[in-house]
This record gives C-alpha cells, sequence and structure tokens, in this order.
C-alpha cells in the first residue's frame, strides 16, 4: 500500500488510487474510513498534479514557440518537480529507517504524516500547474498589457509570449504565501535570463536570435517595407513591462546601429575612413561587460540606465565618427530649404517649370484641350521623364542664380540637394509609414491629397537616404516631408496664378484705339469703337466683383503662406535649432527674410533670373562645441519637431485640409477660365483689327462669363468656409498644444528635453485678414 502511495506521488499511474468507477477501486476505498478516503484523494490528487505538470512541461519545452516559455517549462521540470521526487525519496527512505516523525506504534505510517512530511508542496504544485496552464492555453488568462502610458486588462489569443509570462510571473511575486514567493521570484531570474540572452543577440551583434525570433521584441514590418533590408520595428506588445517606451526604441536603435555596422562595413569604411572592424570588436568586449553586470531579477532602473550606457558607448566610439554632427544638419538644412521651401527662389523656379511643362504638353496636344473646358488637365499622359525633367530644369535655373551670386556655401548646398532630392510621380500603394511613428503622429487628414496639384499628377518629392544618415532619418520621416512640401507648394503655387493675372493685360482693356478723322473708314470705325467701349464698361462691371475676389484671395494666400513660413516654420526651426545647437544664434535678419520670403514679387515668376539667390537663404548652422548628442536622442527629438510642426501648420485637421484643399481647387479653376478668357480676347481684337467680327467669340465669351461667375461664387464659399474653420481651431488649439508638449517623451537625463515652439494662436492672422472684405 506505501509502494503504490509513493509510486502515485512520483508520477506513476496507480490502479488504487484511480478515479475510474471500476471494482477493484471500489472494493479498496470500502476498506477505508471516510477520513482515511479523504486523504487518500489528497494524495491521489498531488500525484496527478505531478504527472501532468511532468508531461506539459515537456511538450512545452519541445514545442512552445517561446524560448522564455520553454526555459520556465525547463526549470519547472528540472528543478522543482525534481525536488519533488527528491522529497518522495527522503520520506520512502525514513519510512525505512522507521524515523519516528513518520512510523508510529506497531510500524503503521498514517496519511496524515505522509501528508505533513510533503508540508507546503501541494501548494506549490498547485500553482506551477495554474502557471504551466497559463503557458499553454493563454487564451483563458487575463494579464495587465501596457498601452502606451496606461495599462489595460487584455485577454490571450492562442499560447502565452514570452512577455506576457514574464509580466504574469513579476504579478504573481506579490503574494502573501512565503512559501511561493521564491518559487515565483526564481522563475522570474530564469524568466529574464532567457529574455536577456535573445537582447544579447540584437545588442551585441545586430541580429535577431536564431530560435525564437516571432517571439522577440524586434522584428520586421509585415509590409512593402520588408524589401528594405534595415527597416525594423519595436513591438511592444512583445515587451516586458519593465520596458518603457523610450527604451524599446533605444534597444532597436542600438541593434539596428550594430548591424549597419556590420554589414555595411566596407561602404562605412570608403566614406568615413574609419576602420569598423576595429570598432566593433572593441564595442562587442564593452558591451558585453555591461550586460553581464546586470543582476537579476531585472528592473526597470537598471535595465534603463545600462541601455542608455550602452547607446552612450555606441555614440561615442562609433557613430560620431561614421555619422558626425555636420552631416545630420546637412541633411537638415536640405530638408528646411527645399521640402519646407525656406528657399523661395526653388519653390519659383520648381512651379514656373511645371507650368512650362504642363504648356509644352497642351501645345503637344498630348492633353488636349482640357485647359480650356476644366480647371485640370489629365495627367494620364504624363510621364516619369516629364516629371525628372521639371526638376531638372529648376535646378538648371537655381544654379545660374547661384553663379550671379557668387557664394560657395550655396553652390555646395546645391550640388548636394541635387544629388540627393528627387522629384517622380507617386507610386501606388505606397509603402505605408512606420509604426513607430504612426502611433505619435497623424498624417491621415493629409492624404486628402496636395500633390497631385504641381504636375496634374500625383508627384512626390523625395530624399535618397544613404548609409550611415538612415541611422538618423528614415523613409518615413522623408515622406513627411514630402506631404509638408505638397501642402505648402499648393498654397504657392496658387497664390503665384493669383498674381500672375493682373499682368493678363486683356483682361482688364479691350486694346481698340479711337480712330482718327483722317482714317479710312472713320464712320464706321467711330461706331465700332463706341460700342466696343460700351462692352468694355459691361465687361468691367462684369469683372469687377472677380476682381475683388482674385485681390481677397490673393491677399489671403499671402497673410497665411507669410504666417505658415515666416511664423510657425521659421520659430520651430529656431526652436529645434537651439536644442541642437544652443551656442549658435541666427540674426534677425534671417527671420525678416523668412517672413517676406513669401511675399516676393509676381515678377518673379515671370523673370526669376532677376532675383538674388540670398533673398531667402539662411546662414548655415554652425556645429556645436558642446557635449555631442547621440543619434538616436536626435532622431528622437526630431519626430517630436515633426509631430509638432505637423500641428502647427493644421495639417492634422481633416476638416481644415478638406477646406482648403477645395478652395485650391476652385481657385484654379478661376484662374484657369481667366486664362482662357484673356486669350478669347485677344482673338476677339485681331478679329477688330482685321475687321472679321465673329459672333462665335462672342459666344463663347458669354459661355465662358457664366462659368467664371458660377466659379468667383465658389471661390468666395469656399474661403469663407476655410476663415470659418480657422476661427474654431483658434479656439480649439490652446489645450491641445498643452497636451502635445506634455506627451513628448525619449529624452535622456544627459540631454535637456526638447520643447517645441507653440503656436499662440490664430487670432493676428484673422484680424488681418478680416479687415479686408470682398467687394462687389
Amino acid at each position: 500500500m506505501l509502494q503504490e502511495l509513493l509510486l502515485a506521488l512520483a508520477g506513476y499511474k496507480s490502479p488504487l488510487l484511480s478515479d475510474e468507477d471500476d471494482s477493484q477501486t471500489n472494493s479498496f476505498h470500502a476498506t477505508l474510513s471516510p477520513s482515511e478516503q479523504t486523504l487518500l484523494k489528497s494524495i491521489a490528487h498531488l500525484g496527478k498534479l505531478h504527472r501532468d505538470l511532468r508531461t506539459k512541461c515537456l511538450a512545452i519545452s519541445s514545442s512552445h514557440p517561446s524560448v522564455i516559455c520553454q526555459a520556465v517549462a525547463t526549470a519547472v521540470s528540472n528543478t522543482y518537480l525534481d525536488q519533488f521526487q527528491d522529497r518522495i525519496l527522503e520520506i520512502e527512505r525514513d519510512i525505512l529507517l522507521q524515523d519516528s516523525s513518520l512510523v508510529g506504534a506497531y510500524r503503521i505510517v498514517p496519511f496524515t504524516s505522509i501528508l505533513g512530511a510533503l508540508g507546503s508542496w501541494g501548494q506549490r504544485l498547485e500553482w506551477l500547474t495554474h502557471c504551466v496552464q497559463f503557458i499553454s492555453r493563454g487564451s483563458n488568462a487575463t494579464i495587465l498589457e501596457k498601452d502606451g502610458a496606461s495599462v489595460r486588462r487584455v485577454r490571450l489569443r492562442g499560447p502565452a509570449t514570452g512577455a506576457a509570462l514574464i509580466n504574469f510571473l513579476q504579478n504573481e511575486a506579490h503574494t502573501g504565501h512565503s512559501d511561493l514567493e521564491p518559487v515565483i521570484v526564481n522563475l522570474i531570474k530564469v524568466a529574464h535570463s532567457a529574455w536577456l540572452r535573445q537582447l544579447s543577440t540584437w545588442i551585441l551583434y545586430g541580429r535577431l536570435p536564431t530560435i525564437g525570433a516571432s517571439d522577440f521584441m524586434i522584428a520586421q514590418p509585415s509590409s512593402a517595407e520588408l524589401s528594405l533590408k534595415h527597416e525594423w520595428e519595436a513591438r511592444t506588445q512583445l515587451c516586458p513591462s519593465f520596458i518603457s517606451n523610450s527604451t524599446a526604441h533605444s534597444i532597436l536603435f542600438i541593434g539596428k546601429s550594430i548591424g549597419l555596422l556590420r554589414s555595411r562595413s566596407s561602404q562605412i569604411l570608403s566614406t568615413s575612413g574609419h576602420c569598423t572592424q576595429a570598432i566593433e570588436q572593441s564595442l562587442l568586449i564593452s558591451h558585453a561587460k555591461l550586460l553581464s553586470s546586470l543582476e537579476l531579477p531585472l528592473t526597470s532602473t537598471t535595465v534603463s540606465r545600462t541601455i542608455s550606457a550602452l547607446r552612450t558607448s555606441l555614440s561615442r566610439n562609433a557613430l560620431e565618427k561614421i555619422l558626425p554632427f555636420s552631416t545630420i544638419q546637412q541633411a537638415l538644412q536640405i530638408l528646411q530649404r527645399y521640402f519646407l521651401l525656406q528657399s523661395g527662389e526653388f519653390a519659383i523656379a520648381l512651379v514656373t517649370a511645371a507650368d512650362a511643362c504642363l504648356d509644352a504638353k497642351s501645345q503637344l496636344g498630348s492633353v488636349g484641350k482640357a485647359r480650356k473646358t476644366d480647371f485640370r488637365v489629365d495627367g494620364a499622359m504624363m510621364k516619369e521623364v516629364d516629371v525628372s525633367t521639371t526638376l531638372t530644369q529648376t535646378w538648371t535655373t537655381l544654379a545660374t542664380l547661384q553663379d550671379r551670386g557668387d557664394q560657395e556655401d550655396e553652390d555646395t548646398e546645391l550640388d548636394n540637394a541635387r544629388h540627393v532630392v528627387h522629384l517622380s510621380i507617386k507610386k501606388a500603394p505606397s509603402k505605408p509609414l512606420s509604426p513607430a511613428f504612426v502611433s505619435s503622429i497623424d498624417l491621415t487628414s493629409v492624404d486628402e491629397g496636395f500633390d497631385d496639384l504641381l504636375l496634374a499628377t500625383p508627384t512626390v518629392l523625395d530624399m535618397k537616404i544613404t548609409s550611415p544618415l538612415d541611422l538618423f532619418l528614415s523613409s518615413s520621416e522623408v515622406r513627411v516631408y514630402a506631404q509638408f512640401h505638397a501642402y505648402l507648394l499648393a498654397i504657392r503655387r496658387l497664390h503665384l496664378h493669383l498674381t500672375n493675372l493682373w499682368k493678363l493685360y486683356n483682361l482688364r482693356k479691350l486694346g481698340v484705339w479711337k480712330p482718327r478723322p483722317e482714317e479710312r473708314g472713320y464712320d464706321r470705325r467711330a461706331i465700332d469703337f463706341e460700342q466696343s467701349r460700351q462692352g468694355q464698361r459691361q465687361h468691367d462691371l462684369f469683372m469687377r466683383p472677380v476682381w475683388a475676389t482674385v485681390g481677397y484671395l490673393t491677399f489671403f494666400l499671402a497673410e497665411f503662406g507669410g504666417y505658415l513660413h515666416g511664423e510657425v516654420l521659421t520659430s520651430s526651426w529656431n526652436a529645434f535649432q537651439e536644442w541642437l545647437d544652443p551656442d549658435a544664434r541666427e540674426g534677425d535678419s534671417q527671420n525678416e527674410r523668412n517672413l517676406h520670403s513669401f511675399h516676393l514679387s509676381s515678377d518673379a515668376s515671370e523673370d526669376i533670373s532677376s532675383i538674388h539667390p540670398a533673398a531667402s537663404s539662411g546662414p548655415k548652422a554652425a556645429i556645436p562645441a558642446a557635449a555631442p548628442r547621440d543619434p538616436e536622442s536626435l532622431m528622437t527629438t526630431h519626430r517630436s519637431y515633426l509631430m509638432a510642426l505637423v500641428h502647427s501648420l493644421l495639417m492634422d485637421d481633416p476638416i481644415f485640409t478638406k477646406t482648403l484643399r477645395r478652395l485650391i481647387t476652385t481657385g484654379d479653376h478661376l484662374v484657369s477660365l481667366m486664362k482662357c478668357l484673356s486669350d478669347l480676347r485677344a482673338i476677339k481684337i485681331v478679329q477688330h483689327q482685321g475687321e472679321d467680327i465673329s459672333s462665335h467669340v462672342d459666344m463663347e465669351v458669354a459661355e465662358l462669363n457664366e462659368k467664371l461667375k458660377s466659379a468667383q461664387e465658389g471661390v468666395s464659399r469656399d474661403l469663407e468656409n476655410l476663415k470659418k474653420r480657422l476661427r474654431e481651431l483658434d479656439l480649439e488649439r490652446l489645450g491641445e498644444d498643452l497636451q502635445l508638449v506634455t506627451n513628448l517623451d525619449g529624452n535622456d537625463d544627459e540631454v535637456p528635453m526638447f520643447v517645441p515652439w507653440k503656436a499662440g494662436g490664430l487670432d493676428r492672422l484673422l484680424m488681418k485678414v478680416d479687415s479686408a472684405n470682398i467687394g462687389s
């Protein structure tokens, strides 16, 4: 009987302790008293727990996708179940030695003595079973999961992940049972050790762990970005609770940087002149020592400090040599000048080249007569070569201006921009933004589309990112800059087209002169002159509200563009530059040039070569002499700068962007109709001078006037809707600005926190645009 009990406790099946309803078991239990039956059931239950635990632990250790879960299951089986087995052997030895603590009078071994000798093992096996069930059937468990700054309860789907198991063990460690706490703490150490081994592969070698990569916190995005070899993302749902968001991004940055050093060593050597193999070896030794210094169990503080030390070591020993601060500043200057249109000459040259390309297409007949019937030109025939030629012509124009200015710094910057900035037709579907970036920035409203206004087909201004600049700048951030460019250029383009309308002489004067008495056919010419003058009066009366609308829209776009360029972009850039280099200060003349860069003369679009290149270009930022900052801190701050810029430019409000897009569309329609009317009036003048008056032209003019009146009313309506939305935003934005600053993170203790520039409201802009009214 004792042998059966001990074998059952050791994990073997016993027919006497089976739960099945058979005659042998029933006859055995009939000989026992009720108290003995209860004690026997307790012993049988412990044996069943032991047996089931070994079976489940073996299955988990051999087939579970998580290395952390495998390590914990192996520790349960090899440590605690083996200790339980040893305890059973000790009990058997004490019984054979007739120890008085187990064996009573007449060599009787009570069931209570056996249960008492097992002590707290019953409670341990119960908890270990609960833990193993959590690993096997995570779908039946509810855990606490981080969601940004908040914590929520979620139900697991499928087997538990390594991070979920670590969080589960850490929550279970807060127990009042002194017998369970050492077990849980030891399993936490095992889980942390397994997680640390996975982390070491990424931190030291820049690659994913060979086993259990699907359960690791770093992975490649499951999207079109898989074609890029070095695009990674930090999966916060697979991060343990002691890993903060900023620490997760630092881990991502360190591994990505090490991977780039190892995979592109020859390329980096040719560009920077530093041998990466020696750098890799020294980093491997120092980083391994830092990781080995971590004490188990891990805490959020120790892990954060160690990761910060690893990041600092990587920056000082490697990244500052292969990615100097001057390279980052050079890239930022290109983005500022050509994507954010700090260079007014670039915007005017690009619009002028694009208009010339569209006019050439129209003259060749590839787009038919679309310009005369609608405000859009069919972009189906626009080819990639046409788009690239447009940017090439723009660079040529700017190079001519630089030759006149004779400024070497700007010549160098222009040459660098020509090699990395490209204009191309936007491909669909485009690559999605980085998930880590999408969580902090909302650009869905910008997808309303400003990128199809320049060349009547969706185009995108892109920047080629080469190694090692991709440690600081990603393709997702360049896409954000491209959307900034399309948004700002659409406003600048419409403003230039409106100002050019005042040059159309035929819209204001008919061009018929009063005949002299000595001329031949004086009487008939005098009658035609009086008729023409009467028609001109009617035309002037008709065009008066149209010109008033054009004038007010021009004024509004000038003030709105001046606000975006002179206040938002300039102030945000200065705040960012002051954080980058506190010792470098730009003069007031730079701000003044940016404030007036939008209000360039309309003559510039006609003769752009007359503009001096220094009209909107600023001095290059100096390289800081202060303590250097690592690229990861710069990247985090740069993203915060972009997030604040999207908000300050009003691009995160879908109602505003839709209304602005509609205004630009109707404004383009109005400009197109007025150009067509000017062409028809020019034809009418030619016919009048040739004494060949055609009624067909008058019919086209009358039809066009009806469309022009409808377009003028549409512009006035859309302009009022846009002003209304600006007033609403002026009341809504104050609280959101404060929340925006509060949510910024990712700065370490050694680097001052970056506080983005905040707009003080739209009241001054509204006051300016309300000072002028649309006259009739």
